[in-house]
């Protein structure tokens, strides 16, 4: 197998300290050895450093007009919602010097996510995604893994659930496994550019993420990984020979028949079925929104803005019924930045997405156009802005997907540019 990353693309240095950053969530919600996941994650800041460094000299903003406009307007808004949360005059949502430490160099939810659109920044002709398909290789192979290893521990944990035994920290055991994958999973998307073995790896790894959140009861999860799954199936139908076609949707019409009938026959899925649309967040949404006067709905509260909402006995409540966020993206986006900052983060997001699914000649435009799309419906369920290897991929895409001459090559010159 090809080595990680490459002295000679020093793109490759910011995939690799992302992966690093991925592993060190791996080990963290496995193992809770903290001490380990700030040395591995310092590791991976040391790589993405390294890397962005090389490219100093040519870092600019690649984007023209309207577009560029709310691309800095973007910026300004985060930069601003950032100095005000360490402004307010009541304790931060981190207590502790370990703390502080974790929240700003390793959180992937906190201050870090704001910073993700520099990468942007570096032209598309020094993006190579080689090093991406390696990683989801190595990935995939390590979900296979895991759920090999906790697969009856998960399923134990949900037939407990769905009996109505709530035991604390039981809830939704082993949903790390999919969230581990997912970072990886648009690679299963460009199918016409990636071997045969990876293809199938990551096929593999994305069906036991789908089959983890269905038996954890991850309703969020479950659609978006599911919708994302279709999205598979489209793109290998759009990848393969006129003679294969039918054959794909013959193969694909069984699996989805055969996995609805699995879904409603076994047992496996009850806690799922005893959730069904049972609502969970519109209590808390609201308590949101009703703590915020206009002004704050319009700008936020700030980076750490919060609200009154008690958690359940079950859960450890050591910040005394104050929260920081929303489980929905949307509402924390909301809470932090207001309504200005979430719809303006959604047209960043959506207009290059666009470009990408309905003016472009080639599948990886395409491809990263319907995922950038996925992320911003994941808004909903959850889908936070996050400092991780997938969010490394959509504001790659953002980039690829405005840019005009990159969605005018043929995927033959797609797989020889980004791919070889």
């Amino acid at each position: 197998m090809k080595p990680l990353y490459s002295k000679q693309y020093p793109f490759t240095y910011i995939v690799f300290g992302f992966f690093l950053h991925l592993i060190a969530f791996l080990i963290a919600n496995m193992t809770g050895l903290q001490f380990v996941q700030a040395f591995v994650g310092m590791i991976g800041w040391w790589y993405i450093i390294k890397g962005f460094r090389k490219f100093s000299s040519v870092l600019r903003i690649p984007f023209h007009g309207f577009y560029r406009f709310l691309f800095v307007l973007y910026i300004i808004l985060c930069a601003v919602m950032i100095c005000r949360g360490y402004t307010i005059d009541y304790p931060y949502q981190w207590i502790s010097i370990q703390g502080c430490i974790n929240y700003h160099l390793f959180s992937p939810y906190y201050i870090l996510p704001y910073f993700m659109p520099f990468v942007a920044f570096i032209p598309v002709r020094y993006y190579k995604l080689g090093t991406s398909v390696r990683i989801s290789y190595v990935v995939g192979i390590i979900t296979i893994i895991l759920f090999a290893v906790f697969y009856k521990e998960i399923l134990a944990s949900s037939l407990r659930q769905a009996r109505g035994f709530s035991v604390e920290g039981d809830y939704s055991f082993g949903a790390f496994i999919p969230q581990f994958y997912i970072n990886v999973a648009v690679i299963v998307l460009f199918r016409k550019y990636i071997s045969n073995k990876v293809f199938l790896i990551n096929c593999i790894g994305l069906s036991l993420s789908i089959l983890v959140n269905l038996i954890a009861a991850r309703r969020g999860g479950s659609a978006i990984q599911l919708m994302l799954f279709v999205f598979n199936l489209y793109f290998l139908y759009k990848s393969v020979s006129s003679k294969y076609k039918i054959l794909i949707v013959v193969i694909s019409a069984i699996i989805i028949i055969g996995c609805v009938y699995l879904f409603s026959d076994s047992d496996v899925f009850n806690f799922i079925k005893e959730r069904g649309l049972e609502d969970t967040r519109s209590g808390v949404d609201k308590a949101l929104l009703s703590q915020m006067n206009d002004w704050e709905l319009i700008f936020g509260k700030g980076l750490n803005g919060r609200y009154y909402y008690p958690l359940s006995a079950l859960e450890d409540d050591y910040l005394n019924g104050w929260r920081y966020a929303s489980e929905t993206g949307f509402y924390s986006l909301v809470l932090h930045g207001g309504y200005l900052l979430a719809f303006v983060y959604i047209a960043v997001l959506l207009l290059p997405a666009l470009k990408g699914v309905f003016l472009s000649k080639n599948l990886l435009c395409k491809a990263l156009g319907f995922y950038i799309i996925l992320s911003l419906i994941e808004l909903y369920p959850f889908g936070w802005p996050s400092f991780n290897f997938k969010f490394l991929m959509i504001w790659m895409g953002v980039s690829l997907c405005y840019n005009r001459q990159i969605r005018s090559l043929n995927d033959r010159q797609i797989k020889e540019y980004f791919f070889s």
